[in-house]
């Protein structure tokens, strides 16, 4: 990113793409345990979607397997329609596929929150918990330790 394009950033902006590094620096350090060499087959982690949008009590969502420049995963909205696309190879592990979930749970539940913010973090520890792959506490002690603030939504 050039430094005009910083310099023409409202503060807002530069925000969100301070938390957006902090998040994924912490998912780096904390949590790299948890990309795993083995890829889980798209059926399956449609089934696991399905199961955690009965869970969280949220309308399915429309998930597929293409190419994410530059990312593991991506959540949009397309024509009112919110989807989750996820890179063949390394959007394959539970941690992208409950990242980008708790972006839809987030964006269900608090549609103006920020993408990276403190909303985001707390519906990302809850499908993380939901799924076993980080208890609460360790996500917790997980932000803190890297000066991430989570939430308390009701």
């Amino acid at each position: 990113m050039s430094a005009e394009r910083v310099y023409e950033m409202g503060h807002a902006e530069l925000r969100g793409l301070w938390e957006e590094t902090r998040v994924c620096e912490m998912e780096h350090a904390e949590l790299r345990g948890l990309w795993q060499e083995t890829r889980i087959p798209l059926r399956y982690r449609k089934r696991v979607l399905a199961g955690l949008c009965r869970a969280f009590n949220v309308p399915r969502i429309r998930v597929r397997s293409c190419k994410v420049p530059g990312a593991h995963g991506c959540y949009y909205v397309r024509d009112g329609e919110p989807r989750i696309d996820l890179c063949p190879r390394s959007g394959s592990d539970m941690l992208t596929l409950a990242h980008e979930f708790a972006h839809y749970v987030t964006h269900m539940r608090c549609p103006r929150a920020r993408d990276h913010g403190p909303t985001f973090l707390f519906h990302y520890m809850q499908v993380c918990d939901a799924l076993r792959l980080v208890p609460a506490a360790g996500f917790r002690a997980a932000c803190r330790k890297h000066g991430l603030r989570i939430a308390r939504v009701k």
